[in-house]
C-alpha cells in the first residue's frame, strides 16, 4: 500500500516538473506570427500546413479541415489570424495527390484558444474515404497528410 502510494507522489511530482518546464519555455520564447516564405513551415504567404481532416459528427456530406497549430518547436504559429478568411471564401488543398486536392468553400471556422483559424467546414469531396489513423480527445482523426497538404487561403 504505501509502495502505490510513493509510486503515485512520484508520477504527480514528476507532472508538475514536466508542466513547470513547458511553461518556463514559453515564457523564454513567445509565438511569432507566420511571415511567409522563408519561416518556420517554408510555405507561401497565406499558405498553411494541414494537420487532419474529420467528419462533422452532427452534420453528414461536411468535414472539418484542420491547421497545425504551431511549430515543432513551438517557435512559431502557424495559424492564420481571425480576420484571414470568412465563411463563403474559398481555400485550396494541394500535396495530397487526387484524395483531397481541390478549391472548397467555407461552411464554419473554428478559431483556437488563441482566436486564430484552427479548422475549417467544408464539404467532402466526392468519393474521399477517410482514413481515421489517430485519435484526439478519443475522437477518430485522418492524418495522412499530416505535414504534407498544404492549405492556402484565396
Amino acid at each position: 500500500m504505501a509502495k502505490n502510494k510513493t509510486i503515485k507522489i512520484a508520477v504527480v511530482v514528476g507532472a508538475l516538473l514536466v508542466i513547470a518546464y513547458v511553461i518556463y519555455k514559453s515564457k523564454q520564447e513567445p509565438l511569432k506570427k507566420q511571415s511567409g516564405s522563408g519561416s518556420a513551415n517554408d510555405l507561401p504567404d497565406g499558405c498553411y500546413p494541414l494537420e487532419e481532416v474529420h467528419e462533422v459528427g452532427s452534420i453528414a456530406g461536411e468535414m472539418w479541415v484542420s491547421i497545425i497549430p504551431a511549430s515543432v518547436n513551438g517557435a512559431y504559429d502557424l495559424r492564420p489570424p481571425a480576420n484571414s478568411t470568412s465563411i463563403g471564401s474559398q481555400f485550396t488543398i494541394s500535396e495530397t495527390g487526387s484524395a483531397l486536392d481541390s478549391t472548397y468553400t467555407i461552411n464554419s471556422i473554428w478559431h483556437d484558444e488563441r482566436g486564430d483559424i484552427g479548422a475549417l467546414r467544408v464539404d467532402v469531396p466526392a468519393g474521399y474515404n477517410f482514413n481515421y489513423n489517430a485519435t484526439q480527445g478519443g475522437d477518430p482523426r485522418d492524418m495522412t497528410f499530416f505535414g504534407i497538404g498544404k492549405v492556402c487561403l484565396i
